[in-house]
């Protein structure tokens, strides 16, 4: 899907209010001796101080959110070992138990216990 740039400004907008109350809030942060050397100011966003690790877990908010009750209910995958999976894990597990059947919560309560 192709967005004209106000659309598109508008969707980072949107996505921004979606997400933002369920993510940490990285803060910028500089390296002195970085801007000097380079003659410049340089900001790094440190997205592993996100819960997860990385930034991952906003495309997984933002993905999930989007989901219509019947789509929760039939669940989310994730392949992948790495950062993508570490983002989708804690979405779904808190998206999809609002969902959950009684079957699954039992079955969640015993796994729980071991």
């Amino acid at each position: 899907m192709k967005l004209e740039p106000n659309l598109w400004f508008d969707e980072v907008v949107k996505t921004y209010h979606l997400i933002s109350p369920h993510i940490h809030h990285t803060q910028l942060v500089t390296c002195p001796d970085l801007n000097e050397e380079l003659d410049g100011r340089f900001l790094f966003k440190p997205e592993s101080l996100q819960i997860t690790g990385s930034f991952k877990v906003r495309g997984a908010l933002s993905a999930i959110s989007r989901l219509s009750k019947d789509e929760l209910k039939r669940g989310v995958i994730a392949y992948s070992s790495g950062n993508h999976a570490q983002g989708v894990a804690p979405v779904s597990y808190t998206h999809l138990r609002a969902h959950e059947t009684e079957a699954d919560r039992v079955c969640r309560l015993l796994l729980e216990k071991k």
